[in-house]
């Protein structure tokens, strides 16, 4: 059996200090500074002699596992298949792996806090799970906070520990903004049945509260249609009865290209064109459609790359990590085809 590569090895090799290899091979920063010729030389050789760090050695000597937990509802599956991706590279970068853990219920998600907390990890992300009554587990993640980071991922459910998340509220501000700008002044807002509850619907009463700035400062008045579910099935109010359409908005905002979908496909059942007859923004991307289905959506996408990179980073209090308690990120407006100039009649 071959003996493992060790960095003693790759010192001798580059003729160099046990400790120098180690400040070049770690993927931390260090106040040691090494001369570049050195560096390579030991890049040189640990390439040579084909070297892998020890993690367990590693996870013995440090008291550390090398394990980050990401915990996400089942139902913000979304959001997290999204976000894995660059989640697990900054772990990859930092000699980190990742464990995922989805769930369908606060009890789950309390298994699998514990089955966390078995494996040692070394912190957690977390989109946290959120019942429809607003409970959750924040008595089981603020515990873990005491030993290890916990940091949320869009979802709130305590100011104890970090938030990185959308500018909710800002991206609803800035759709009724642009839409204003293009000439509506009848304005509508597509949004989830629980736009009210600031718990369950946190996004979306984020949206609802911008959107309502914005008219307000306007002096425009406020059309809510609420969505009755998440599902793309769903009928927002006002599409039972389309006998009264000269009424409706010239514009509608959308918290989620779901109900924007929705909506843009009960307007072509009833021969209302998008954008020439009514105009469509949607706050989100939880899902895209072929533009051959509809007219590319006018939107906001979500950075999950940063949303994901800052989360782990702050997990892993990476040099250069912004230290502030709440990150909110706002995206810049994606212009589609779902969006026109309001047609002003000529008398």
């Amino acid at each position: 059996m071959q003996n493992r590569t060790t960095i003693k090895d790759v010192a001798a090799l580059a003729q160099v200090s046990k400790s120098a290899v180690s400040t070049v091979l770690s993927p931390r920063s260090h106040n040691i500074r090494v001369a570049e010729k050195t560096r390579q030389r030991i890049l040189d050789a640990a390439k040579k002699l084909s070297y892998q760090p020890n993690i367990l050695a590693k996870s013995l000597t440090r008291s550390k596992s090398f394990l980050l937990g990401y915990y996400f509802g089942a139902y913000t599956w979304h959001i997290a298949s999204k976000c894995i991706k660059e989640i697990e590279k900054v772990c990859h970068q930092n000699n980190y792996s990742l464990i995922v853990y989805p769930s369908s219920s606060l009890q789950e998600e309390q298994e699998h806090l514990q089955l966390g907390i078995n494996r040692h990890l070394d912190g957690i992300i977390a989109t946290p799970y959120i019942s429809s009554e607003g409970d959750s587990n924040v008595e089981t993640y603020s515990l873990i906070a005491k030993r290890i980071p916990v940091i949320q991922l869009v979802s709130h459910i305590s100011d104890l520990f970090p938030l990185v998340s959308r500018d909710y509220m800002n991206i609803g501000y800035d759709a009724v903004k642009n839409l204003i700008r293009q000439g509506h002044r009848k304005i509508g807002l597509l949004v989830h049945s629980n736009y009210l509850n600031p718990v369950t619907g946190q996004s979306s009463y984020s949206i609802y509260q911008g959107y309502l700035r914005a008219m307000k400062e306007a002096k425009l008045e406020a059309a809510i249609f609420p969505g009755q579910s998440l599902d793309c099935n769903s009928t927002p109010e006002f599409m039972g009865d389309l006998s009264g359409k000269n009424e409706l908005p010239s514009a509608f905002v959308a918290d989620s290209n779901t109900l924007a979908y929705r909506a843009m496909a009960i307007f072509r059942e009833n021969n209302m064109r998008v954008p020439e007859d009514i105009s469509v923004i949607s706050c989100a991307d939880d899902i895209i459609f072929p533009d051959y289905v509809f007219p590319e959506l006018t939107h906001y996408p979500v950075s999950f790359e940063t949303i994901g990179k800052v989360a782990t980073a702050k997990c892993l209090n990476l040099p250069g990590t912004d230290p502030a308690n709440k990150l909110y990120f706002k995206q810049h407006l994606q212009e589609g085809l779902s969006v026109a100039p309001l047609k002003t009649e000529k008398t």
